[in-house]
């Protein structure tokens, strides 16, 4: 049997009649994660979107929103968002606690900056650019976000680079 013992008592010389269980194996080539969505972002989740699931080690996954339930729960009044994750690394185990970000409204845009990148210079919104062998702060208009892009309505132009990593350190120079 391929798989993971995820549970299982037996001992050397232990004695195991035919209806006892001695060992349960998983396949956790695929897992399921469940999660808790409330109120009205419930309505917005519908089988077959994308959902990223994050679980300790384990980056970024990306899987399928399987089910949702039609009912909720009458203590949280939440209801459960069932996503079908492929796990072949076998980073997840049954019985983790995971996050998930689902993709509710996918949009393409024309220009969009890492989320991460974004820094808050006086009044202004803004990532920075090199000019040269320096870099300056260039304003920015905003338009919708998810944890990892933000679409840029002004202020930056489609292939423009900008710094993407440790933007903070260049904001702690420049202050």
């Amino acid at each position: 049997i391929e798989g993971v013992v995820s549970s299982g008592h037996l001992v050397p010389g232990e004695f195991v009649t035919e209806n006892q269980t001695a060992f349960v194996v998983a396949d956790i080539a695929e897992v399921w994660a469940d999660f808790r969505i409330f109120g009205e972002e419930a309505d917005k989740v519908k089988p077959g979107q994308r959902i990223f699931v994050k679980s300790g080690a384990a980056e970024r996954l990306p899987a399928t929103v399987w089910y949702v339930t039609s009912y909720a729960d009458d203590r949280t009044q939440s209801r459960v968002v069932r996503a079908v994750v492929p796990n072949g690394e076998g980073k997840l185990f049954p019985g983790m606690f995971a996050t998930g970000s689902i993709e509710v409204d996918p949009k393409q845009v024309a220009v969009a900056v890492k989320t991460s990148a974004i820094q808050t210079y006086r009044d202004w919104t803004a990532v920075f650019v090199r000019d040269g062998n320096t870099f300056e702060v260039q304003p920015l208009e905003l338009g919708k976000a998810n944890e990892e892009w933000t679409e840029v309505t002004e202020g930056l132009k489609a292939g423009m680079p900008y710094v993407t990593g440790n933007s903070f350190l260049i904001k702690a120079d420049i202050l």
